[in-house]
């Protein structure tokens, strides 16, 4: 067997379960969480994908899946420079501010960006300034769906009418400190070794540059921040950003 044991992502199964219980999801969509074994492409106009999660049944370790996409073997996606302006407990102009961050697709969106259903699916982090002391200390990552960024816009006075921003159908993502001596080897096995069991918290609080930030999206994936300048700024609170570099497993 190539592979360690992988987490299943939420609401999925390990392709051991599924083989276990194959008459059970059959015809049924299943989600499953693996790494990339083997990769061929253009065979009978389709790719092939084999997929492990370190599980197994019987003698059945892996999966094989066909696309149309094209997939490499323990890929990881590179962003660099990417400038995030803060959400902030503080102007009416937050509503279209490029706060909210997929590293899916290395993209930001505003608020009012984030209400769509197809938007927030690819969402992963939130970028926030509860501004009082303007310190670093107040910069903070958090998941979309963290209860803290409803209270922000629909408790603040500020906002008329207040934004009724709804957690439910937002993604979950982890956050944790994590110490990264070789940044540019950084590989998919390296972020899986580094980022380890990522945890439960949600928010991650007090940012700096030269912070290394790991994270888990609902998806499964994980990957590594290191922040490379911050701007705070106290009024207009909106005026904070923060740019970082970003490897993320795909």
């Amino acid at each position: 067997m190539e592979v360690e044991n992988i987490t299943p992502i939420e609401g999925g199964i390990t392709i051991a379960e599924l083989y276990k219980n194959k008459a059970d999801y059959a015809g049924k969509e299943v989600k499953l969480h693996g790494k990339v074994v083997k990769f061929t492409s253009a065979v009978m106009g389709k790719n092939w994908v084999h997929l492990q999660d370190g599980s197994m049944y019987g003698d059945h370790v892996d999966i094989t899946i066909t696309t149309s996409d094209v997939v490499n073997v323990n890929d990881v996606a590179t962003f660099e420079g990417v400038v995030i302006q803060a959400q902030a407990d503080g102007p009416v102009t937050a509503g279209t501010n490029l706060s909210f961050y997929s590293s899916t697709t290395n993209e930001t969106f505003t608020l009012n960006q984030s209400a769509n259903a197809d938007t927030a699916a690819l969402i992963d982090l939130v970028f926030t300034h509860h501004s009082v002391f303007k310190t670093n200390d107040e910069l903070a990552f958090q998941s979309p769906n963290s209860a803290n960024l409803h209270q922000m816009w629909a408790e603040f006075p500020g906002f008329d009418p207040p934004y009724d921003y709804t957690t439910d159908d937002k993604n979950q993502t982890y956050f944790k400190s994590v110490d990264v001596t070789d940044w540019d080897s950084l590989d998919y096995d390296a972020i899986e070794d580094i980022v380890g069991d990522i945890g439960t918290e949600i928010e991650y609080y007090g940012i700096y540059v030269g912070d290394y930030i790991a994270f888990e999206t609902q998806m499964g994936y994980k990957g590594i921040i290191k922040v490379t300048e911050t701007i705070i700024e106290h009024n207009p609170y909106n005026e904070s950003y923060i740019t970082f570099d970003v490897k993320v497993q795909k």
